[in-house]
């Protein structure tokens, strides 16, 4: 089926205050850091060992193959997507998840600050997506460029551990539970189906994943303890999709549901 448009998007002065507004709050935090707490040096505590490691691989291979072939990962959940905007959102799926990945298995002496280059190299890296239905790249160039300077800043020691954490956990959220203003906001010009709708909605979950474990890492809690946590959070969003979306969206539900289990399987032994 052909990608069906939607009248021309026209950017009105409540859209480009929006994007501006988030733009700025970015910038609002990166000039106020040098007068808030550096970012940590010393590594915490690892008790998860190699779970960490295979927790964050599973993520990350689950991601690769969402970015890489989504009509294939589609299949993988006994779904035959072909619908061009619930593929292209899948990559959007996959690009997170890798950065969420890429985040759970960095060492926790800097991974606050290089959070903010894995986020700008995930936007990066949906930009096609993004182009595919219609975005312009101008928003998305602006938050690699801060997220870029973030990055550096904060491997400088002069960025507060808590910005990383607000700007993946409140983009998180926003995607999460309002895809389509997310896409109204970047000015996508395609109509997205249900079904890229709520691809688009878990890109957000992933976001907040990583989120999540950056914040108990800057809460003080142990690397495990954050990996329980963001695994934790990684369960609960599967469920929620078998239980409230897949059988809107004649999705089956033992996949996500799989998920779920051995999520909450993760989160149970590194946090025991």
């Amino acid at each position: 089926a052909e990608t069906r448009r939607a009248s021309e998007y026209h950017r009105d002065p409540l859209t480009s205050t929006l994007i501006m507004a988030r733009v700025l709050l970015a910038l609002a935090l990166a000039s106020s850091a040098t007068a808030l707490r550096p970012l940590e040096s010393k590594a915490l505590n690892v008790r998860g060992g190699g779970l960490q490691e295979v927790g964050a691989g599973l993520i990350g291979a689950s991601g690769a193959a969402a970015y890489l072939t989504p009509k294939g990962n589609f299949k993988a959940y006994d779904m035959d997507v072909t619908e061009p905007t619930a593929l292209a959102m899948m990559r959007l799926v996959g690009a997170w998840q890798l950065g969420a990945a890429t985040v759970l298995a960095r060492d926790t002496a800097d991974v606050g600050a290089f959070s903010n280059w894995v986020a700008a190299a995930a936007i990066l890296s949906t930009a096609p997506s993004w182009e595919s239905i219609g975005a312009p790249k101008e928003s998305m160039a602006i938050w690699i460029g801060i997220l870029a300077a973030l990055g550096k800043y904060g491997m400088d020691g002069k960025l507060n551990k808590w910005v990383p954490v607000a700007l993946w956990l409140v983009n998180g959220a926003q995607f999460h539970f309002a895809p389509q203003f997310s896409a109204d906001l970047y000015q996508a010009k395609s109509k997205i189906s249900p079904m890229g709708l709520s691809m688009l909605s878990l890109s957000g979950g992933m976001m907040m994943v990583a989120g999540t474990y950056l914040g108990f890492l800057a809460n003080g809690a142990s690397q495990a303890e954050a990996f329980g946590y963001a695994y934790a959070v990684n369960g609960v969003l599967a469920a929620k999709w078998a239980l409230t979306e897949a059988e809107g969206l004649g999705a089956p539900k033992h996949g996500p549901l799989a998920w779920a289990a051995i999520s909450a399987a993760i989160a149970y032994k590194a946090l025991n």
